[in-house]
């Protein structure tokens, strides 16, 4: 219950600081036309994107330069390792088959004009960069 509750207060968030003002019986700043305080909160997230990844980047760079351990440690770590790449292969090799049954039902249904041309190539990419996640993780 409780990370359901954190879940939508974190998506919840710009839109609450974006309304605070008016809230509180202040009067709201003026935007253009057509935009709100709520469309530049929205726009910290690729800012946070790229915090995020900077500090993967440095806790890799800082991790790399440490002592593997003795040889015992770096032979458990290259098991590790293998069995890592056999459960990977084994998994994407059962998802690749639904996922390209899926992709090509969803270009079926974009072709016969239910579903917006996109969509498809939303699903492609999105499967395939998760995919490079779960290998880049593991």
């Amino acid at each position: 219950m409780k990370s359901r509750i954190q879940h939508w207060a974190l998506w919840a968030l710009p839109v609450l600081l974006a309304t605070a003002p008016a809230a509180a019986g202040e009067v709201a700043p003026q935007a253009e036309p057509g935009t709100s305080m709520a469309f530049y909160a929205w726009l910290l997230t690729p800012v946070g994107a790229l915090v995020a990844l900077c500090a993967a980047v440095l806790f890799y760079a800082w991790m790399k330069k440490k002592d593997e351990g003795t040889d015992v440690m770096k032979k458990i770590a290259g098991h590790v390792r293998k069995g890592a790449r056999a459960y990977l292969f084994r998994q994407y090799r059962v998802v690749s088959v639904v996922f390209v049954i899926v992709a090509l039902f969803f270009g079926l249904l974009a072709y016969l004009g239910t579903l917006p041309v996109l969509v498809p190539f939303a699903f492609l990419t999105g499967g395939f960069f998760s995919g490079l996640a779960g290998w880049i993780g593991m």
